[in-house]
């Protein structure tokens, strides 16, 4: 919204549509408060340091173009104050993914990291922050992955941008990019946010994106990793993981600096060599997206996509192909969580129940946090919300959520070799004859680490 306005792009229209989802996204943060001032996953736990302070930066972003009570920040600033320990770190308190950030080498460097950038760009520089960046300066050699490394150099840019440890560490970070394809790169196997895979890659590289593109010295090595994390995207506009989506977005708002051009630039897309469409975009709009659709000028089989540009300016691009088949298991080899619903029967007549059991299993002798499995629901049938209450008052379950086709159950911790029952019922409430959606279990941050649950055809008559 912010960038919106800014740019003069913010119409009454869209205006008012962000101004009620961001209304309620802040009341539904609210919740997450617990009375001490910090938050936690469910509202209902202890205060998790690197959650609350991950909710002040959400907050402090949020106050730029929405009313946000001061009260709010307060506390959770006073409650983070309170974690710092005596040295000036702070560490794992409560269950904020304990056992990953205790693999991260030297935890208490990304943590601290962390917390000392989300205090210094929310509030005043207060004694603690000071602490903080001390203990930082004293331990940033231990800072040894990049993904460490990224949130530190963010950590010191934020509370001392010309200082000599603050230039030696993000020279140390723009050395330990890789390049692949002439862009820059930067992994880690695990975030603070329990990612891995490329999920972790895209965060890392969006954090060292922010933290370069704060020193003239490096704009154009964060203007090229910008460019990774934009074909790093998924057909569906994001970047596979909320937490990789948040920082992709931070870092391309607040770390873009357009290549000069003049003039229009024009392009042209021409589908297996007949020219399909022909776009003319101004200087003033190359930032937003434009789409071209082409789905009328493909044909079975192969089909070849050229894009031409006249004019002269950078602009990145994305084609995304979507076709129909027949269901099938995509998955290749066995990842390490995978599930499977198992039914009594298919075949039911109206108003009786099928009872169903999801299996969910877990192959990684590294422990899982943030689970999720997706349960199709057949049409024509009704899942009893009783037997989803009574796995989350059992503590199978951490929460769920229903809707017409779809029942989504967040799960707890998962260790190597304990299978998790879920057993509920599917209630028969019109004639059909149908397949119930495919599902899918999945880690919430590396969501490569799961599987599809195959559709089952119903009948009830």
């Amino acid at each position: 919204m912010g960038y919106l306005k800014e740019t003069g792009q913010l119409t009454p229209e869209i205006r008012t549509r962000l101004e009620e989802a961001i209304g309620l996204g802040y009341q539904k943060i609210l919740t997450f408060q617990r009375p001490a001032g910090g938050f936690d996953w469910w509202g209902s736990g202890e205060p998790l340091v690197w959650l609350t302070a991950y909710g002040i930066q959400q907050l402090a972003d949020m106050s730029k173009v929405h009313d946000v009570d001061p009260e709010v920040l307060a506390r959770a600033r006073r409650w983070l104050v309170s974690m710092q320990q005596a040295d000036g770190s702070w560490t794992v308190v409560g269950g904020t993914h304990g056992e990953t950030i205790a693999s991260l080498p030297n935890p208490a460097v990304p943590l601290t990291s962390y917390v000392v950038w989300s205090l210094a760009s929310s509030g005043p520089r207060e004694p603690a922050v000071v602490k903080g960046l001390e203990f930082l300066r004293q331990h940033a050699g231990e800072a040894k992955d990049a993904y460490s490394l990224a949130l530190l150099v963010n950590a010191l840019a934020a509370c001392d941008p010309a200082g000599p440890v603050t230039a030696t560490q993000a020279a140390r970070l723009a050395e330990m990019a890789t390049t692949t394809d002439g862009l820059p790169s930067w992994s880690t196997a695990q975030t603070l946010a329990y990612s891995t895979g490329s999920t972790a890659s895209i965060e890392t590289t969006a954090l060292a994106a922010l933290a370069l593109g704060k020193f003239p010295a490096y704009g154009a090595l964060a203007n090229d990793a910008l460019a990774t994390v934009t074909k790093g995207k998924d057909g569906y506009g994001g970047w596979h993981s909320t937490q990789a989506t948040i920082l992709a977005i931070k870092a391309l708002i607040e770390t873009r600096r357009p290549a000069p051009g003049e003039g229009p630039i024009v392009i042209v897309a021409r589908v297996n060599g007949v020219e399909a469409r022909r776009l003319s975009i101004p200087e003033s709009d190359r930032d937003l997206m434009q789409v071209l659709p082409l789905r009328d000028f493909a044909r079975d089989g192969r089909n070849e996509v050229e894009l031409t540009v006249e004019g002269e300016g950078s602009l990145s691009y994305e084609v995304v192909a979507r076709h129909y088949m027949p269901w099938r298991d995509a998955s290749e080899g066995a990842p390490p969580l995978t599930a499977e619903v198992r039914y009594d029967r298919t075949n039911v007549r109206v108003t009786e129940c099928v009872s169903a059991t999801a299996i969910v299993s877990y192959r990684d002798p590294r422990p899982s946090y943030m689970g999720i499995v997706e349960l199709g629901i057949p049409p024509g049938f009704s899942p009893m919300r009783e037997d989803f209450e009574r796995l989350m008052q059992s503590g199978k379950i951490n929460r769920y959520t229903l809707t017409g086709r779809q029942a989504t159950l967040y799960l707890g911790d998962l260790r190597q070799g304990v299978d998790l029952t879920l057993p509920y019922r599917l209630l028969a409430t019109s004639p059909v004859r149908a397949k119930a959606p495919e599902g899918r279990v999945y880690e919430y941050y590396s969501p490569d680490r799961g599987q599809v649950i195959p559709p089952v055809g119903f009948v009830a008559q």
